[in-house]
């Protein structure tokens, strides 16, 4: 029966990324210039809705003057996490740097003060458009958990998991367009995490035994 492990295990990976591709073909996507503007009142943001498994695209602009901010809501659902947020296009006539990109959860009805009591109602915030690591093509969610650009913020690290989210994005001094690119996965269930561990176990004791009888 040890022989048959390494071809188990081949077919059962196989099945899983048959499943995954399947799945990240489905996408959302909300593009201002088609669905209309998302909001730019903090008390009423845009409900965009349950994001789909594998990639879901929000593309709009702001602008500094008139101050044109974006509110955005998301809901991630049971059995899912959102585990990036890549900047996939960027673009900004300020010279000087990018962008503000926060992300909370609840109702905020102004908009939070620069202060500790204010910064903490967020979840976190970072600067985009500009640094290493915070540039076209890269993710920004570990940089929104880390929120140097927020220290006060209550701070995340790793994948949001289920639930619901808002997001914030403006430009201080300048206009910006962006394409922000949210990858929703599966979470692993414990009896495949179990299945895979059994599989690998069979594998690992069958080369051992084989190096046994070749000794």
């Amino acid at each position: 029966m040890c022989y048959l492990f390494p071809r188990i295990l081949f077919v059962f990976l196989c099945l899983q990324v048959c499943v995954l591709t399947n799945l990240a073909q489905a996408a959302l996507i909300y593009n201002e210039s088609v669905n209309g503007e998302l909001s730019g009142t903090i008390g009423i943001p845009t409900v965009i809705g349950t994001l789909d498994l594998g990639i879901n695209n929000v593309i709009g602009s702001t602008t500094s003057s008139p101050l044109d901010r974006d509110f955005w809501i998301i809901t991630i659902p049971t059995g899912q996490r959102l585990s990036t947020v890549t900047l996939r296009s960027y673009t900004t006539t300020d010279a000087a740097g990018g962008g503000f990109m926060a992300v909370y959860t609840g109702t905020l009805t102004t908009i939070p003060t620069n202060d500790v009591a204010g910064q903490s109602q967020l979840l976190g915030g970072t600067l985009v458009g500009f640094a290493a690591g915070r540039s076209q093509g890269d993710n920004v969610l570990d940089d929104l958990g880390l929120s140097t650009a927020v220290p006060n913020a209550q701070k995340f690290s790793g994948p949001l998991p289920a639930g619901t989210y808002t997001f914030w994005t403006q430009e201080a001094t300048g206009n910006q367009t962006y394409n922000y690119e949210f990858n929703v996965t599966a979470v692993p269930e414990p009896s495949t995490i179990a299945l895979v561990g059994l599989l690998l176990g069979g594998l690992f004791v069958r080369r051992r035994r084989a190096r046994v009888n070749h000794r």
